[in-house]
């Protein structure tokens, strides 16, 4: 599902209009697909993830909140 986004230039196409959003309130934006804490390719559609991925999620936003500086 990623390749197929990629190829689409989906994610692309949000960041342009969502990154200058999170600059400006200097909110960390965090590219899940390129993190290499997370890596789960189940979805439940295009916007969900699965069942699947919820341990690998939980595992990211935990690992996060310790690593990333406050």
């Amino acid at each position: 599902m990623e390749k197929v986004l990629d190829e689409l230039k989906i994610p692309e196409t949000w960041s342009q209009k969502i990154k200058p959003i999170h600059d400006d309130w200097k909110i960390p934006l965090i590219d899940m697909s390129k993190d290499p804490y997370y890596a789960c390719n189940s979805y439940a559609d295009s916007g969900h993830i699965s069942l699947d991925c919820y341990r690998p999620f939980i595992r990211f936003i935990l690992l996060h909140y310790y690593l990333d500086p406050k």
